[in-house]
């Protein structure tokens, strides 16, 4: 058993060896991770100081920085604080409220995955691939203009279906409001 502390030194000398300049350590359902044990406030409480580690560490000896991106689909007091009795409960709070001294936050909205997907899913492997989206995509606003209407609904674009395809704005916005109510 290796202690967390030890443990991110120990990735961090092994980047350095490697001759990287960093690491970068992306936590996603992270909340989600935490929330799924709520009812156990031992756990919570054991667990919730490891996340500390990922800045304030016992161990310094890192000689390549480690930069970890936490998503936070929810906040951790709506998901965990209303499973807690009250004087665990707002332990538990004062504990979020001194992560939240100690990591920075991003937040993206609903309208960066159209972008996030453009730049991360659908860039075209080279000219001959970026020619045939172009061809695809002429072809589909050839079409009917109420079929295009439908694909681009009433927040969408052209330039925004170009960046999207073969995904379309109708399929993201879809899909923001899907995860919106899953996330309830």
């Amino acid at each position: 058993y290796t202690s967390l502390d030890d443990g991110l030194s120990a990735m961090s000398h092994h980047a350095q060896q490697l001759g990287y300049d960093g690491i970068v350590l992306f936590l996603d359902e992270f909340i989600l991770w935490l929330a799924s044990r709520a009812a156990d406030t031992a756990w919570i409480a054991r667990e919730g100081q490891k996340v500390a580690k990922l800045v304030e560490s016992g161990n310094a000896d890192r000689p390549v920085p480690i930069i970890s991106f936490m998503a936070r689909q929810r906040d951790l007091r709506e998901l965990v604080g209303q499973h807690l009795p009250g004087v665990e409960q707002l332990s538990f709070a004062d504990t979020l409220q001194w992560w939240e001294a100690r990591f920075d936050r991003v937040n993206l909205e609903d309208r960066n995955l159209p972008e996030i997907a453009k730049k991360r899913l659908l860039r075209p492997r080279g000219p001959a691939e970026e020619q045939h989206l172009k061809s695809a995509i002429d072809k589909l606003l050839g079409q009917q203009p109420e079929v295009v209407q439908t694909l681009l609904t009433r927040e969408g674009d052209q330039q925004m279906l170009r960046d999207l395809y073969p995904f379309t704005p109708a399929l993201v916005q879809t899909l923001i409001a899907v995860s919106s109510l899953l996330q309830r």
